[in-house]
Parts: structure tokens; sequence; C-alpha cells
């Protein structure tokens, strides 16, 4: 009689890939962010979001203290071109519109508007991110397309921080406009001169926004199973949807 062997037949467990903490989300999505949208394609996203929106807000908060100057001068020259855009406003009009804009450098409305576009902003562009990523066969769900969106918000804190350092560097009360702070060829552009349309396209191409862009072709290379060369077109295509906002100001 042979003798039974189970252990001959029976399959090998496998090995269980050891669980990352939230934490080791938030240090390798810097330098490993495959990693992260590997561990985390169906979700789990919770933590990084509250933590991104938290940051940003208060880096943003801090730093729009100290930049009233610019902030009031942007403000007023959007509230010229709303004035002169309507020449039937009556003086009183014009006089309530002229007092918020001269207010608005020590408001705290902006970092929160920042705050809750921020918290918004993966949902969005997770949406573009999902149905774009179809248009190359990818087979991302609508879950992980959010969470690839939550952790490209992260170089979003790299350019709050670079904001509130030059705030707190430079002389804010030389500077006519917010654009002096940005960390692309915004900077470079007369605010005086330039259309809100130019100005509003030169912020979107910043370090910031081309950073977030890597990491969405990343994440659909990852959940979506794309090619290099597709989740790179399909991630170019988010971004300048990005632009659609300021088509009526080109108009």
């Amino acid at each position: 009689m042979s003798a039974s062997l189970p252990y001959a037949t029976d399959p090998v467990p496998a090995a269980r890939e050891p669980q990352a903490s939230v934490w080791e989300d938030l240090v390798d999505i810097w330098y490993a962010p495959s990693s992260v949208f590997r561990r985390r394609e169906n979700g789990n996203y919770g933590i990084a979001l509250v933590f991104v929106v938290a940051l940003v807000g208060l880096l943003t908060f801090v730093a729009f203290r100290l930049l009233a100057t610019p902030i009031s001068l942007d403000a007023t020259r959007a509230m010229e071109r709303v004035i002169k855009a309507h020449p039937e406003f009556s003086a009183d009009v014009v006089t309530a519109i002229r007092a918020r804009a001269s207010g608005s450098g020590s408001s705290p409305i902006t970092p929160i508007f920042i705050s809750v576009v921020v918290l918004l902003t993966p949902f969005l562009a997770g949406v573009v991110m999902w149905l774009v990523g179809k248009l190359f066969g990818s087979v991302q769900t609508l879950k992980s397309a959010f969470m690839v969106g939550t952790f490209a918000m992260f170089p979003k804190i790299i350019g709050a921080l670079g904001v509130l350092l030059q705030a707190l560097l430079l002389d804010t009360t030389a500077m006519d406009s917010m654009t002096r702070v940005s960390l692309g060829v915004a900077r470079f552009i007369d605010p005086m001169t330039a259309s809100p349309a130019v100005g509003g396209l030169a912020l979107r191409a910043d370090i910031v926004n081309l950073w977030s862009t890597v990491l969405i072709a990343i994440g659909l290379k990852v959940t979506g199973k794309l090619s290099t060369v597709q989740a790179s077109i399909a991630a170019i295509i988010v971004f300048l949807v990005g632009y659609l906002p300021l088509v009526p100001s080109m108009m």
C-alpha cells in the first residue's frame, strides 16, 4: 500500500503581501506612487483625502494672511473688469463692489474655497479620468479613479508650501499679483496686460499641475492596466479638460 502524500498535491498557500499603513502611503506617494496605487486599488483613501485637504487648507490660510496686497490688487482688477462690462450698474453698486474688492486681502473665504476645491477635485478628476481611460480600454473602476485622484492632489501640498515660503521670504507689499508666487510660467506674465484667459492658462502650466498629471498617468497605468503611452495620452487629455472652465473668458 502506497503512502498518502497530501502535501505533494495540496496547493501551497500564497504568501500574503504585507499591508502598508496609511502613513506609509503618505510617504511612498512621493517616490514610489506605483506601489501606493497598487495596494490601494480597491479604495481606502479616506485618511489621505482628509490629510491633503487639511494640510493644503492650513498652509493656504497662513500664506494668504501674508499676501493681502497682491490678493487685493487681483481682486480689484477682476472687479473693475466686471464694472466695465456692466455700465448699467448704479453708483451704489459700483461702490459696494469696490469695497468688497478692497477687503478681499484679509478675507478667510479664499483659503476655505481652495480647501473645498481640493476636497472635490479628486472626485471630479476621478470621473474624467475614468471616462477618458475607457477610450483607451482602461479597466479602472470608479473607486480606483477616486483613489488615484486623491493621491494626485498631493503635489498641491508642495504648491501651498512654496507659496507660504515666498510669502515669508519676499516683499509681498511690492507684488502686483498673486501670479508672482506661481511655481510656473504665470510668474513671468504681466498681470496688467495679460487677458484673464492667458493668465488662467499660465496658472495651470505649473510644476504642481504637471506633477499631478504624471501621477494620474501612473495611476491609469497601474489601475487601468494601460500601456505607458496610452496612460500618458489619457492623462494629458485629463489635464487639458482642466482648461474648460476658462473657455467662457476666451470668447
